[in-house]
């Protein structure tokens, strides 16, 4: 059985090669190693011996993957399409962990319950460092606006995928939940109550910072589609426009053609427009001011309808006291005694 003082040294072994040989790790980081010299082989013989460079091709090596995400974590540097790191089975592993330390403890074993403890807390240590490094790798992709990508489409499709990514992610977070509830109600049961309390500290107290993080990521990759749509629209109609100008030549006129005496008239000849006259009561040339006068001056007086009602009322009212007046004359007034009329 190693010891740690065994596993410190092979550690310190590891570190120093990839130290010594840091050139050609970094050749492997941008694309294949192939092999030249004798020293250049060696080099590659000793990155190889301790799995940091893997066989891709004859004659051609690759940098280990997980090496290679290490270092893009560090210098902040991703693909265009960078998947996120699957949580599903970390989860998985972190359940099957947990059911089978709660057995042990149901049997008895407690010993070996707490060995499988340190299981568990590595594999939630695992969960909290993929999650953070997707959110790593989320910012990363959207600060880089054009960073990382060609083109326009290629951007929208960038975005379009990362968008895919976090509904995946959230549906892996709802699973998580359900693990920490599970490990919770378990713990408190058997009496595991430092058990209880590491998942809340880091994981419990994590979630709603990821899920926050993750509603803002998205939010800002919908407006950013958006954006591309109102972009392709306006492209799409100065692509018309464009399509119209060059299909209709002499639609800006004739300044650049040239023409002679030896052109035929009927080339020329303008074609007429169909309009109908009318004045503008705000022009101020003379002639056309002088034809609105003798206008206005040709018209009848104008009548309102309130001198038509007055003198209408007064038609009436004159009409009125002549039947009045006329009743009066015609009207002879009589003696109550002796019915002779009075003078």
């Amino acid at each position: 059985m190693r010891t740690p003082a065994d596993r410190r040294g092979q550690v310190e072994q590891i570190l120093a090669t990839l130290a010594t040989h840091g050139l050609l790790v970094a050749e492997g980081l941008d694309g294949s190693v192939i092999p030249g010299d004798r020293p250049r082989n060696k080099a590659i013989d000793a990155l190889a011996a301790i799995k940091a460079l893997t066989p891709y091709e004859e004659g051609e090596y690759r940098l280990n993957p997980r090496l290679r995400d290490f270092i893009s974590d560090h210098l902040q540097s991703y693909n265009a399409f960078q998947a996120f790191t699957r949580l599903s089975g970390n989860i998985r592993q972190a359940r099957q962990e947990w059911r089978e330390m709660y057995d042990l403890k149901a049997d008895g074993e407690v010993a070996k319950a707490e060995r499988m403890q340190w299981a568990l807390d590595d594999t939630i240590s695992e969960v909290v460092y993929v999650m953070d490094r997707n959110l790593n790798v989320l910012n990363s992709q959207l600060s880089t606006d054009y960073g990382n990508v060609e083109s326009r489409r290629i951007k929208s499709r960038q975005n379009q995928f990362y968008d895919r990514e976090i509904n995946v992610c959230r549906a892996e977070l709802n699973q998580l939940d359900e693990l920490i509830k599970e490990i919770a109600e378990g713990a408190m049961a058997i009496g595991f109550h430092h058990v209880r309390s590491l998942i809340n500290v880091r994981l419990m107290n994590r979630m709603l910072s990821w899920r926050s993080r993750l509603n803002d990521c998205q939010a800002s990759i919908s407006k950013q589609l958006g954006k591309a749509l109102k972009v392709e629209t306006k492209i799409k109609n100065l692509g018309r426009v464009a399509l119209w100008l060059a299909q209709n030549k002499t639609s800006d006129g004739f300044q650049d053609i040239e023409l002679d005496e030896r052109a035929v008239a009927l080339l020329l000849t303008p074609e007429s427009l169909k309009f109908k006259w009318n004045l503008d009561a705000s022009d101020t040339d003379p002639i056309v001011f002088e034809c609105m006068t003798n206008a206005v001056a040709a018209m009848p007086p104008p009548r309102s309808k309130r001198l038509r009602s007055m003198r209408s009322r007064r038609l009436k009212r004159f009409s009125t006291l002549s039947r009045k007046r006329s009743r009066k004359s015609t009207t002879r007034l009589t003696c109550p005694s002796s019915g002779r009329p009075l003078s």
